[in-house]
C-alpha cells in the first residue's frame, strides 16, 4: 500500500509538505497542476459556463 507521501509525489513537485504549508502561509491558496484529467475539467467548465457568462456583480443583481 502506498504512502499519503508517495501518492501525493506526483504533485509534490519534489517540495516537501512543510514547503506547500509555508507557500499557504504566505499566499492563502495553493494551485496543483494536473490534478483533474482534461475530460473533468471540460465538464466542470461545462457546468460552470452558464453562472460565468453571466454578470453578477451587485449593481446588476436585483433583490428578490
Amino acid at each position: 500500500m502506498l504512502t499519503m507521501i508517495e501518492l501525493a509525489s506526483p504533485w509534490l513537485k519534489g517540495r516537501t509538505f512543510a514547503s506547500w504549508r509555508e507557500d499557504f502561509d504566505r499566499r492563502g491558496y495553493l494551485i496543483f497542476e494536473r490534478v483533474l484529467s482534461p475530460d473533468r475539467v471540460a465538464e466542470i467548465r461545462a457546468a460552470l459556463a452558464p453562472f460565468l457568462e453571466r454578470d453578477l456583480t451587485a449593481a446588476t443583481m436585483s433583490r428578490d
